[in-house]
């Protein structure tokens, strides 16, 4: 059986480039929670002056995945939906905190909620995932 710490790792390290591209961190790594983070860059941001939603969807989505699969058994998403609760603005520094609420033998439910660097919650992400077990 393998540790959260060795399972979130061995995702990390598949996702790798996507994370550089991104410059997400992966700051917290125990069964069935994970925590990321992200510093929104210059071409982050949208016509708008906010952050482009797609780029809070995909720190939460990481997050989730990654507390999903803390226990060795390959998370597959089966659907999602995030709520933008706030907009985050160029230099903010976002965290995804990600928990898994169910988890049976065949699918489960993680929550991810994104906070900026002042602990303000950003967006609110609920994701289903099944089980790909090999």
């Amino acid at each position: 059986m393998v540790s959260p710490q060795q399972a979130i790792g061995a995702m990390e390290e598949a996702d790798r480039e996507i994370l550089a591209l991104l410059g997400i961190e992966v700051n917290e790594r125990a069964a069935d929670r994970a925590v990321l983070a992200m510093t929104v860059r210059m071409d982050m941001v949208n016509s708008q002056g906010f952050c482009h939603g797609g780029f809070v969807y995909t720190l939460a989505d990481t997050a989730f995945a990654y507390a999903a699969g803390s226990d060795g058994v390959g998370p597959i998403t089966a659907s999602a939906e995030i709520i933008y609760l706030r907009g985050a603005r160029l230099g903010d520094t976002l965290r995804a905190e990600a928990v898994v609420i169910t988890r049976s033998r065949r699918s489960g439910t993680a929550d991810a909620e994104v906070f900026n660097q002042a602990g303000d919650r950003v967006a609110r992400f609920r994701g289903v995932f099944s089980r790909s077990p090999g």
